[in-house]
């Protein structure tokens, strides 16, 4: 009777043992790496505001990197909503796209963008970039 226990007793563990949950999705070095490349077209999107004389930064100069970037990040939105488990990435990028479109809206409807916003608004961004990289190394 004592082996029939302790035997079940250790089936008992090896089945618990043997079954993970998984709260969040696995890592993807796709997103990583997308993540990445968007912190590039950004670092290169503020280096040409900065190398812009103060009266040239009119918005309809821009207006193609403010799009390309926003398709990017949209990707890396789409990316995340694929993948099961992940809406805390989901949120994280989501949050990117909205600062990103309230940058763009203020550089519209003021039609210039000043240098010491531009570092904030370009620092603030990156932050998020690298928040979102963290947390996907995190799940490797």
């Amino acid at each position: 009777m004592k082996k029939a226990k302790l035997l079940l007793i250790l089936i008992t563990i090896i089945l618990i043992s043997s079954c993970a949950v998984k709260l969040v999705s696995d890592y993807d070095q796709d997103t990583v790496n997308k993540v990445v490349e968007i912190s590039k077209m950004i670092n290169l999107f503020y280096m040409n505001i900065t190398e812009t004389d103060s009266l040239s930064r009119h918005y309809d100069k821009f207006t193609e990197d403010y799009k390309l970037i926003e398709a990017e990040i949209r990707v890396l939105i789409l990316m995340n909503k694929i993948r099961p488990k992940n809406e805390d990435s989901i949120e994280n990028s989501e949050n990117l796209l909205t600062n990103w479109i309230e940058i763009k809206n203020e550089h519209i409807r003021i039609n210039s963008y000043d240098i010491d916003v531009a570092e904030i608004d370009e620092e603030i961004l990156q932050d998020q970039l690298l928040e979102l990289a963290k947390k996907e190394m995190t799940k490797q």
